[in-house]
């Protein structure tokens, strides 16, 4: 007897590689983040982070619109799952498309504060900016922490339906998701 069906419907391969490619570049962005006083002083390293910050921005913009065209926006969350937990769902996935969006505006706002000459217009964009970041930060984490309340506490496939990623160990609870079965219905001797 094969496997039981998830109750989520698996993403298509574009939606996994945008997902998983504009997490890479985000993370990236984030790590690379450069020495903001050295980009500050260096004006190429500041196109670098600019560059970087567009091409973040428009990555997401196309994933978002990947999503909006091809699921109407719609979750991949079981149609059984609390009304709550679409509810959040939507919430926390706009709030992270616009999160992502307002650390590129901010970090854009930077050099342009920067070039009006104005040492309290740059901490301010520079501390709007990080503020953002940690925002980010953290509906990120809250992002990853659903994805594994859901693979290890609801397991109902919406883990699945985005593609485990490569880096994710290969073993024991990540492989292969528990779903219970139904008990099996007595068979009743026909008369």
């Amino acid at each position: 007897m094969g496997q039981p069906e998830l109750a989520a419907k698996p993403h298509g391969v574009v939606a996994k590689i945008l997902h998983w490619g504009t997490a890479a570049l985000l993370l990236f962005a984030y790590l690379d983040n450069g020495d903001v006083t050295d980009a500050l002083t260096n004006p190429a390293a500041m196109r670098m982070e600019a560059y970087l910050g567009l091409g973040v921005a428009a990555a997401f913009v196309l994933r978002f619109l990947w999503m909006a065209r091809c699921n109407n926006g719609a979750s991949r969350l079981p149609e059984t799952a609390p009304k709550w937990e679409h509810v959040l769902s939507r919430l926390a996935h706009y709030a992270l498309y616009l999160a992502v969006l307002a650390i590129v505006a901010t970090g854009l706002l930077i050099p342009a504060t920067q070039s009006w000459g104005g040492s309290v217009l740059l901490d301010a964009a520079t501390n709007l900016h990080e503020f953002v970041t940690s925002a980010t930060l953290f509906l990120i984490g809250a992002h990853i922490a659903a994805a594994l309340w859901h693979r290890l506490v609801r397991r109902d496939g919406v883990w699945e339906s985005i593609g485990t990623p490569w880096w994710v160990p290969r073993f024991g609870w990540f492989r292969k998701p528990h779903i219970p079965q139904s008990p099996a219905q007595p068979v009743r001797p026909q008369a």
